[in-house]
């Protein structure tokens, strides 16, 4: 009689060589799901806030350097922490970004690539956030990611539909028109009408050669993103 594959495994020496990686899986998801319960049970995922209160504060992807956010993604960040310290209670910013297509992460001394997330949720850290008031998508490796990934991980899962997106100007037209459409599809979750997304403009961060050749470019994209664009109208189905 041939044994089930898992009386087999069990039986078998090879057991000894899965132990850690079983230990690691133990740890990391009872780890995930203490956080989870700790975060769903605190004030700012029920509906305790205010009219005129936020959930989250959006930074939206815009790169990186080897030695931390480029100038500007700072003013994105910069913003953040101001609106972040004008209200009460304190609402979460949500850093985003793996890295993009166009060019390789900077990696850290042991060889691991560094998500623009991780890196610009340090430097809100270093500039007086709570950890605990931060939460990273890296996920993400362009605008669409941003919007469905932060969505998809955390605005739907911790009920957080109050949203302030903050983007440089010269980019604001494109997330918007992006943001507008994945924020748009009702939310089995949502108890009050859906998301509320607010756009926060910062001022451009480039140089004047590289905001000329930017905003030609975003000149270009938007029309690809709008309402009636085929990529909006093929998608209309698929969310």
């Amino acid at each position: 009689m041939v044994k089930p594959w898992w009386r087999s495994l069990l039986s078998s020496k090879q057991i000894l060589n899965f132990t850690p990686m079983l230990f690691f899986i133990t740890v990391a998801l009872f780890s995930a799901a203490l956080f989870y319960r700790q975060v769903l049970d605190s004030p700012k995922s029920r509906s305790t806030r205010g009219r005129d209160d936020i959930d989250a504060i959006i930074v939206a992807g815009g790169g990186q350097t080897a030695t931390g956010p480029p100038p500007h993604v700072v003013l994105r960040l910069e913003k953040a922490v101001q609106i972040y310290n004008s209200r009460s209670p304190k609402p979460y910013i949500i850093t985003q970004g793996r890295g993009t297509p166009h060019k390789p992460s900077p990696l850290d001394d042991r060889g691991f690539e560094i998500h623009e997330s991780s890196m610009n949720a340090k430097w809100l850290i270093e500039h007086g956030v709570d950890p605990s008031d931060i939460l990273e998508e890296s996920a993400s490796l362009e605008t669409v990611g941003n919007a469905y990934f932060v969505r998809a991980l955390h605005t739907d899962v911790l009920s957080l539909y109050r949203l302030v997106v903050i983007n440089n100007f010269w980019h604001m037209p494109r997330c918007k028109a992006v943001f507008d459409h994945v924020f748009s599809v009702p939310s089995d979750r949502a108890d009050n009408g859906g998301y509320t997304l607010e756009y926060v403009s910062v001022d451009s961060g480039l140089t004047s050669d590289v905001l000329e050749l930017r905003l030609e470019r975003e000149k270009k994209s938007l029309p690809n993103f709008l309402p009636n664009s085929p990529w909006a109208k093929k998608n209309q189905n698929a969310t």
